[in-house]
């Protein structure tokens, strides 16, 4: 994804779906996973959500599987960055 938005310029005006897939199982601990938040919040940083073409999406699992953030639900960048800093 960091090449395509980086190197590769025309990407930046393509279509892009970013699903951030986060293991909750009871071994990560809260300060890796904590990391894991703060990893993804930080890449939510650098993208360009300032189209509609932009879909992310957060899928937590351990035994079983949650969508924390459904593809596109959120398209604001600070109410998606927030949403996935109270993922837990």
């Amino acid at each position: 994804m960091l090449v395509c938005l980086f190197v590769f310029p025309v990407c930046q005006s393509s279509s892009l779906d970013v699903v951030y897939v986060i293991s909750g199982a009871d071994g990560i601990g809260d300060d890796d996973f904590n990391k894991m938040i703060g990893f993804i919040i930080n890449m939510v940083d650098l993208l360009h959500m300032d189209t509609r073409d932009m879909r992310v999406g957060v899928i937590q699992y351990c035994d079983q599987t949650f969508t924390e953030v459904p593809l596109g639900e959120v398209n604001n960048k600070i109410d998606l960055m927030e949403t996935i800093s109270n993922i837990t």
